[in-house]
């Protein structure tokens, strides 16, 4: 219930706020969302959009994302920017209600017109993902001076997106014009891209600098790190270590705040600036060595590369630490290909032993015999038995009569899928080619799943990530497929690694304490990737590589434990008596292969499961009273488990008089 009192909720608001963030007073979540609910509840739109923000997150009170819509939706009816652009996004993903995208672009438009600096870049992302971009949301006539709108064509041009072609040129171009006018997300934005990709350290440094000292606080950080390893300026420790620290401090600051890049908490300044000593040093005694042109991280992976063992390959680039998407040729070698008898006759075999992936196969095998039959008599019916096999074994060749009847049929039905499809799949000139054929089957089949799908793997090999993504969640809006949830985490994935985003990650440990870290933005990515290991059986393709990808996340993430559970279920399902016949093994002889071992070792963990008797011992635990085996309780010594109220008596009655108790 609102009851307004406008004077009184603007400074129950302000006091939410103060709590928020910490001013003049400790951080306490708690009463913050109190003074936000009671400013809410008097009328205050501000406050309304604040208690909404705690609901959405469970910031103090117990999370209700139903609740959070109806706030967001009250503030944002009183126009409140920030409202009208999270209500907005709730009507996007249909969270605490249905999806509405009519109204959410409505919303996300109005709280562009006030100036919301992520409003434009979400209708284009919508509209994007709809498919109801018919024009560029912004374009070089249309921006004029206009910050919001010269950002978002500097970040399209930055990554190819928005309707316009990649060009880093133009791009530098935009994010310099709002720069120069002291917009500090455009100096870091331009700071990046003069330090990463241009190389032009010295100009890149001014740029990073400026924003620093405007509070932004990766770029302190990024300023710090630039400093100690002198990129763009000379070396300075003192400074180095100054910016790092504020950085840090900034960071903790902002941990109750937008949910923006942070830096961690825990971040060991000087172990930090010690590593960019020893690379200095070490580059120091090798005068043959040249810093010139080298970022940062191509120093660091210098120094690793000059670490390894000699039986080690060289690491050859960071972005190498993870696989490509799939195989470089889309052609299946024959030693995996079902045309190989040994092959065939194997993948029988485990159908009949019971395999559900196996049994898929051969059914796709049989139907496309089948479809051979009615080839002659039906050419029509004959297509359309081959789509229908290719959902069920997409392993399967093409042959020459399907292509020959599929081109025949374009010649009666230009825009006949069936057809289409087959063709589609049959190209083997070139990547651009099959992407060109498949964007026409869109075009006049909308509605049709798989294209998207086989859209989203060609767009994958052409290393257009975010098009993949959106080609791919396209395809399961109109035909959910458990097995094309591989291809849409792996897009997330890669279209998140060449974007280099990272945010503050919220956990509890096991004494139910909240830990912050900097980890990369991967919790969608590491949630699709288990959800397809969930719906989809042990010995699916895609399954060991899904194990494979999430070890190193978990690794980035600094996660050994599931790092290490990953890396077993790799081996596992990667082992050739759980891994088909048909499918290509993801293989262990690489540097990333002894790179995690070192890594897991480190964190004194072993690299084998545990034997049976092992997970018997740690499994199974006994009262200390009457012996019964799992008893629920634990004494606060951490030395004995009992089962009830009776034992627990039993136990305190002797605990105090046990010296092995008060070690």
């Amino acid at each position: 219930m609102v009851l307004r009192n406008i004077g009184v909720a603007e400074a129950e608001n302000s006091l939410g706020i103060m709590y928020r963030d910490g001013a003049g007073v400790d951080v306490d979540r708690t009463k913050a969302t109190q003074y936000f609910q009671q400013a809410a509840e008097h009328g205050s739109p501000e406050g309304q959009n604040n208690f909404g923000i705690a609901l959405l997150y469970g910031l103090g009170i117990k999370k209700n994302e139903t609740w959070a819509r109806g706030w967001f939706k009250k503030a944002a009816e009183c126009s409140i920017a920030e409202a009208e652009s999270n209500y907005a996004d709730l009507l996007t993903d249909g969270i605490g209600g249905p999806v509405d995208i009519v109204q959410a672009l409505d919303f996300y438009h109005r709280a562009a017109k006030q100036g919301s600096p992520d409003a434009l870049k979400k209708i284009q992302v919508l509209k994007s993902r709809t498919g109801s971009m018919t024009k560029p949301v912004v374009h070089d006539e249309s921006v004029e001076e206009n910050p919001s709108k010269l950002m978002l064509l500097a970040s399209n041009y930055a990554r190819g997106e928005g309707g316009v072609h990649k060009d880093l040129n133009r791009a530098e171009q935009y994010y310099r014009r709002v720069a120069n006018g002291g917009h500090v997300e455009a100096e870091f934005a331009l700071a990046e891209l003069l330090l990463d990709h241009f190389k032009r350290h010295t100009d890149g440094f001014m740029y990073m600098k400026q924003a620093a000292e405007k509070n932004h606080v990766l770029a302190q950080w990024r300023l710090g790190k630039l400093l100690a390893f002198g990129n763009g300026c000379e070396r300075n420790m003192d400074e180095a270590r100054r910016w790092m620290k504020r950085a840090k401090r900034q960071g903790i600051k902002l941990c109750c705040g937008s949910g923006k890049d942070m830096i961690e908490k825990n971040i060991d300044v000087d172990q930090e600036l010690k590593g960019a000593e020893a690379v200095c040093n070490f580059e120091q005694t090798h005068s043959d060595w040249s810093i010139e042109g080298m970022t940062i991280e191509e120093r660091v992976l210098r120094y690793l590369n000059e670490l390894l063992p000699s039986s080690v390959p060289p690491i050859p680039s960071v972005a190498s630490l993870s696989m490509t998407p799939d195989e470089t040729a889309i052609s299946i070698p024959y030693e995996y290909s079902l045309t190989n008898e040994k092959v065939f006759i194997e993948v029988g075999r485990r159908a009949n032993a019971g395999s559900i992936t196996a049994q898929l196969y051969m059914t796709g095998c049989a139907i496309v015999l089948e479809a051979s039959d009615k080839l002659k008599n039906s050419p029509v019916e004959g297509l359309s038995l081959v789509r229908a096999a290719y959902k069920l074994c997409e392993r399967l060749p093409v042959s020459q009569e399907f292509l020959t009847a599929a081109q025949t049929r374009l010649e009666v039905n230009p825009n006949d899928a069936d057809a289409l499809h087959v063709v589609a799949r049959a190209e083997h000139r070139s990547i651009k080619e099959r992407i060109r054929i498949l964007e026409r089957c869109i075009e006049y089949h909308p509605l049709v799943a798989d294209f998207h799908e086989l859209l989203a793997d060609m767009y994958m090999f052409a290393g257009e990530y975010n098009k993949a993504e959106r080609a791919c969640a396209r395809a399961l809006e109109l035909e959910f497929n458990p097995g094309w949830l591989y291809t849409l985490a792996s897009s997330m994935k890669y279209a998140h690694d060449s974007r280099h985003m990272n945010q503050m990650s919220t956990h509890r440990t096991k004494r139910g304490d909240e830990k912050k870290s900097l980890v990369a933005n991967t919790d969608k990515i590491i949630a699709t990737y288990n959800r397809f290991l969930e719906l989809n059986p042990i010995d699916h393709k895609k399954v060991p590589k899904a194990h494979y990808f999430l070890v190193f996340m978990h690794m980035s993430r600094s996660e050994p434990q599931l790092a290490r559970y990953h890396w077993l279920k790799t081996q596992e399902t990667d082992d050739p008596s759980v891994r088909l016949p048909c499918h290509t093994p993801i293989g262990d002889d690489s540097a990333l292969k002894k790179m995690f071992e070192i890594w897991i070792e480190k964190q004194g963990l072993p690299l084998s499961p545990p034997s049976p008797a092992e997970l018997v011992k740690k499994q199974i635990t006994i009262c200390d009273q009457c012996g019964k085996p799992n008893p629920p309780k634990r004494c606060p010594c951490e030395k004995v488990n009992y089962c009830d109220a009776k034992c627990q008596r039993a136990h305190w009655s002797v605990h105090k008089k046990s010296d092995e108790h008060k070690k």
